[in-house]
């Protein structure tokens, strides 16, 4: 009988997310872009350590994300293109390997559970949902984010990691980091490169976001100003090449008069702010120089990767830690790619970017392509942590579903109709207004 009595709460609770589970997904189907606006809002104020445990730890944000794509499904004649069969290859190559014995679960987790799942919904939601609603979404999230941001500065004080839960997630992502005796902003996102990276893919979504220039403008203007509070290098970077890059490149998005004031907006903050960047960076010393010493020692990793499946350098510690070679955190996510899943996944991955580079220089770019291409600096030097994960690979699957309905005599979905809201350009038709077209990472990461 104690046992019996033992499963009752078990039980109870297995079917009390079963029922909110169902009402969830009801809700969603029914109301899309409620369903995706709450998914952006777990994403941007849940930190990632909380979860729940079934059979493995999921993330709310991973959670949501399999409701709201299951909801979003099944799609009417879904077209597809090269990009997705080189996504379905990568993570073919990862079942080949665990036949062979050459892959961890850890890294199907990963690739699956949080790589798989934010591309797929990328895909999908651009189908159900108005691409320049999306845009919105997207840019008003972040804007909020980037408040919190500069509240979080002002007071020296992070709400979020208050809200704590037992576990080594909570002890990796919970705590704050400082540099130069600074406290680097982070928000609910574990980790200031995280928050700060996340924030940059922002940048061409708010660029493109369907509102009165003046608005766009000084939301760019908050977005920046957050990203240079994180004090990291890396998403300092990537913001910047997203602004020249949508400026540059996406002239159907921004008009001419519109990248003029955008380009001094960004000057001003530029300028308001490299004392104190530069200050606190003096003060680091060789906190920051070492930080960029190692990464470039984690190169020596390549020549551990093989073809297929997870590098030999990998093993375990008696006390569980997990190393590569003499590094137990891997900050970089193209190298960590190689090691975990061989050298051919990573040359697929690889071929995305550069067929992303390709559409920015030709100027057939959407937004979310310019986004995902701004983060190269970030692929290179920093891990796949926290959201950034998510979020990055739902821009990778928007950044397809949008390209693909750029194409020419390309018929898209009647969702994809223009909002009843004012032109992102001043002068040009926006063309995504036509038919458009967790890393194992340590908190020390410094970049």
């Amino acid at each position: 009988m104690s046992g019996a009595f033992g499963l009752i709460d078990p039980l109870l609770r297995l079917a009390l997310l079963g029922g909110l589970g169902a009402l969830a997904f009801l809700a969603v189907r029914r109301y899309p872009n409620a369903g995706f606006s709450l998914w952006v809002a777990i994403v941007c104020l849940v930190p990632y350590w909380f979860g729940i445990r079934l059979g493995i730890d999921w993330s709310i944000s991973a959670l949501f994300t399999v409701l709201l794509v299951t909801a979003l499904l099944p799609l009417r004649r879904p077209r597809l293109s090269l990009a997705d069969a080189v996504v379905g290859v990568i993570v073919a190559c990862y079942f080949a390997a665990s036949l062979l014995g050459e892959a961890s679960l850890t890294s199907g987790v990963v690739l699956l559970g949080h790589w798989g799942l934010g591309y797929l919904l990328g895909r999908v939601v651009a189908s159900r949902i108005a691409v320049p609603r999306i845009y919105l979404v997207m840019a008003l999230a972040f804007t909020g984010v980037s408040l919190l941001a500069l509240l979080e500065f002002a007071t020296a004080t992070n709400p979020f990691v208050g809200f704590s839960a037992p576990g080594a997630l909570y002890d990796t992502w919970g705590t704050l980091q400082e540099r130069g005796g600074v406290l680097r902003v982070e928000g609910a996102f574990g980790h200031s490169i995280a928050l700060g990276t996340s924030l940059a893919l922002a940048v061409p979504l708010v660029l493109a976001a369907p509102l009165r220039p003046w608005i766009r403008a000084v939301m760019l203007v908050l977005v920046l100003t957050a990203t240079v509070l994180t004090l990291s290098r890396t998403a300092m970077a990537c913001a910047a090449i997203a602004l020249v890059l949508t400026l540059v490149f996406a002239r159907d998005v921004v008009s001419r008069r519109f990248a003029a004031i955008v380009a001094v907006a960004g000057a001003v903050v530029a300028a308001a702010l490299a004392p104190f960047v530069d200050r606190v960076f003096e003060l680091a010393g060789s906190e920051a120089e070492g930080s960029a010493d190692y990464r470039g020692d984690l190169i020596a990793l390549v020549s551990e990767m093989q073809v297929l499946g997870q590098s030999p350098a990998f093993h375990r510690s008696p006390d569980g830690t997990a190393w590569f070679g003499e590094f137990t955190s891997i900050d970089s996510a193209l190298i960590l790619l190689g090691l975990r899943y061989g050298v051919l996944p990573l040359g697929l991955a690889t071929a995305l970017i550069v067929a992303g580079i390709v559409l920015v220089a030709s100027g057939r770019a959407t937004p979310a392509t310019i986004a995902v291409v701004a983060q190269v600096p970030a692929f290179a030097t920093t891990a796949l942590i926290t959201q950034y994960a998510i979020l990055t690979w739902f821009m990778v699957g928007l950044a397809v579903a949008t390209q693909l309905a750029a194409r020419p005599h390309a018929r898209a979905p009647d969702t994809h109709a223009p909002l009843h809201l004012p032109s992102p350009s001043e002068s040009v038709p926006p063309r995504s207004h036509r038919p458009i077209p967790a890393v194992d990472a340590k908190k020390g990461t410094s970049r």
